[in-house]
């Protein structure tokens, strides 16, 4: 077992897109399924209030897609606080991330770091109320 320290790269996390901070658990992210400079930056860093669906195969977190049908459009919540893309134990790196999950809360919209197709109709296993978003009768 390596027990040495690791330093990684994530900063501090852009709290704008969020107007509550309740309604957390502790979900596991798939890092196979994430795309570079889509879902990390170029410091393997995945930014606070990236939206993310359950793959129920799995049980694991992947990217959310409202344009997908294979269940990714069902929104399970958001990233919580920055993440690092992977960490290396022992020379090997990890193919998952824990991270804090938002299941409920007050979203605001604009701000969060990769526009999803977000509406009041979104699919999702989580409560959310989207600030920003207009609701439109029969959508």
């Amino acid at each position: 077992m390596d027990l040495s320290i690791v330093t990684t790269n994530a900063e501090g996390s852009d709290f704008s897109w969020l107007r509550s901070n309740h309604g957390a658990i502790t979900g596991t992210l798939d890092v196979s399924k994430l795309t570079a400079n889509t879902d990390y930056d170029a410091n393997g860093v995945i930014p606070s209030g990236t939206a993310v669906s359950l793959n129920t195969t799995s049980g694991l977190y992947e990217p959310f897609d409202s344009s997908a049908s294979d269940g990714h459009q069902v929104l399970a919540g958001f990233v919580l606080t920055a993440q690092q893309l992977t960490a290396t134990f022992a020379g090997v790196s990890s193919t998952r991330v824990v991270f804090p999950l938002l299941v409920e809360g007050e979203v605001v919209v604009a701000n969060l770091p990769k526009t999803p197709t977000i509406n009041v109709q979104t699919p999702t296993t989580g409560k959310f109320v989207y600030i920003g978003v207009d609701y439109v009768a029969g959508v």
